[in-house]
């Protein structure tokens, strides 16, 4: 028996979301953002990067920039670079967004 290309996906998606939810349970206290930048000649590839951050949870705090809790920046930066998507978009990790009020509330963590 072999594994079909959409098999494998469907697991690889599977497991990716265990991940997603257990590293957001354990949460560290640092953001994780994702700031992006595509040319209009590349919509098609804005559209996958956001389906990308939307399927890791992340949340948009801005048009291009969007934030999760998760610490997930492998799995995540695996995903942007199988679509080739890396060079529209910088990752970073922080300790404090300035009036983060709405993104603890969407992603249900204690107010500071």
């Amino acid at each position: 028996l072999r594994l079909s290309p959409r098999g494998k996906e469907f697991f690889e998606r599977s497991a990716r979301h265990v991940a997603i939810e257990k590293a957001h349970a354990m949460w560290d206290g640092k953001w994780r953002l994702v700031s992006f930048d595509v040319p209009v000649v590349h919509n098609r590839a804005r559209h996958q990067l956001r389906a990308i951050l939307r399927e890791f949870g992340f949340y948009p705090l801005h048009k291009s920039v969007w934030a999760s809790p998760s610490a997930v920046e492998k799995l995540f930066w695996r995903a942007v670079v199988s679509e080739n998507l890396q060079p529209f978009c910088k990752a970073m990790v922080v300790e404090v967004i300035e009036g983060d009020e709405e993104l603890r509330k969407h992603f249900k963590l204690p107010a500071q």
